[in-house]
Parts: C-alpha cells; structure tokens; sequence
C-alpha cells in the first residue's frame, strides 16, 4: 500500500528474519528463509532511507535487487561463522563501530565481519550479501536516528 503523499524513498521488504519487523525482538533471527504467511502486513515490513516515523512503521532500510527469482539466502551447505569465534559477535573484530562521519553517513559506518565456507563442493561464483536485521540498543538507535 503506497504511503498517500509521501515523498519519502521507501520500500515494503520481505520478512526475512521472523521479527516481523519488532524492534524490541533483540539478538539472532528466529527464522532466516522467505516467510509467506498469506498475511500481508505480517510477511512485509515498511522502511525507508531516513528512518521516517510514518503510519506504517518506523524502520531504517533501502529496496534491493531481489525478487521471487533471487536466489536463498542462506543454505545449510554453506557455512557462516564469526571472524573471531572466540568474541561475542558484538565485539571486534567481529562488529566495528566508527562514529567518525564520511561522505554519505554522517553518523559514521558499522563493519560486521563473518567467515564464509563452502561446503557445497561446487565452485562459487557468486556470493550476495544483504543486511537483513541488526538489533541495536537504545545508545546505538540514537546514533542511528532510528
């Protein structure tokens, strides 16, 4: 459903985490696989580039170029792990924060760091990324302007 007179650069994205689009659900996501529930304002979270607090939700986020075709996001063939699995996945090297402002974020940038293993026993010729949910604590939101 398009937001009636906004000139907001938003998007609908597909839940691919299991939150629903909750900020108060901290930590790993309970499902990671395409969910179609037959439910609209279940399976698709509303977010745009700034963060906006709009009437259908409030949620930091960009569109990207997937759709029904794209391939999964995660197989169970290959392997994701910490860069340091001797660190909690909140500490460095694993997730750097840099509060120091560059050309296109003015709050800084945020590394995360993970080793990919392929245990398909085929070549990989492409590996895609997508961001897909970052539970952050209030200090960090603040930050963030979320």
């Amino acid at each position: 459903m398009p937001l009636l007179g906004s000139v907001l650069d938003y998007t609908y994205v597909r839940d691919g985490c299991g939150k629903k689009g909750n900020p108060a659900i901290m930590g790993t996501c309970p499902t990671i696989a395409v969910i179609d529930t037959n439910n609209n304002s279940d399976d698709f979270i509303f977010a745009d580039t700034s963060a906006t607090n709009t009437v259908a939700g409030q949620h930091l986020g960009a569109p990207g170029p997937q759709n029904l075709a794209s391939p999964l996001t995660r197989t169970s063939t290959f392997g994701v792990s910490l860069l340091d699995s001797n660190l909690p996945a909140t500490s460095p090297p694993n997730r750097a924060r840099d509060l120091t402002a560059v050309t296109n974020g003015a709050n800084g940038t945020l590394v995360l760091r993970r080793r990919f293993v392929n245990n398909t026993g085929a070549p990989v010729t492409q590996l895609r990324l997508r961001v897909i949910d970052i539970s952050l604590t209030p200090q960090y939101r603040q930050a963030l302007r979320i």
